[in-house]
């Protein structure tokens, strides 16, 4: 699943040049790559709803990952319907952000979870991050500022992290399930704020 996760992404990206570029061929190799890497989230998401020992809402977060994928391909082609879909898949994501950070980035299942500051400033900077980049995204003011706010807290929130538990050999996971949040949301969120 991590190959083709990776296959995917490196032509989706190769598209994006192409597409930068005015080269031929840009479109249909950003179609083909984007929706590999669609229905690669989409699987990887329903196989982790299956499984107990994943966090409860990491399978939902990738499937509404695959969709925020099409609706970003359709706001770069222009077609109709990539702002509804923008919307509705990043205030969801939001939505998960803000509410169920502690399910999302904790220690098991749900019952395990205990709530604490980093997991509620995490849930905050990513539920804005999100909401910034659909502003940012449909061209709505503010958008820059609340990517801002959400980079600078997700980013302190890490730092803090790192230190207060640098010697704990259980924050291994902790970083590893956050691993790919980090560099999906920093990615988008730099991306959109230049």
């Amino acid at each position: 699943m991590r190959k083709a996760f990776i296959l995917s992404s490196l032509v989706a990206v190769i598209g994006l040049s192409f597409k930068q570029m005015h080269w031929p061929g840009g479109s249909m190799i950003v179609l083909i790559g984007l929706v590999a890497l669609a229905v690669t989230l989409i699987v990887s998401g329903v196989k982790a709803m299956g499984k107990t020992e994943n966090r409860p809402l990491n399978g939902a977060e990738r499937i509404i990952s695959a969709f925020l994928l099409i609706g970003l391909f359709f706001k770069l082609q222009h077609w109709p319907g990539a702002g509804v879909i923008l919307v509705l898949t990043l205030s969801t994501l939001s939505i998960m952000y803000w509410g169920g950070t502690w399910l999302l980035l904790g220690s098991g299942q749900a019952k395990e979870v205990k709530p604490n500051l980093v997991g509620f400033v995490l849930g905050f900077s990513y539920s804005v991050l999100a909401i910034g980049i659909l502003f940012q995204l449909q061209n709505w003011p503010g958008g820059r500022t609340q990517i801002l706010v959400g980079l600078i807290a997700s980013a302190l929130c890490h730092v803090w992290h790192w230190y207060s538990v640098k010697n704990d050999d259980s924050s291994y996971v902790w970083y590893t399930d956050i691993g790919l949040r980090v560099i999906w949301l920093f990615g988008l969120g730099i991306l959109f704020a230049l």
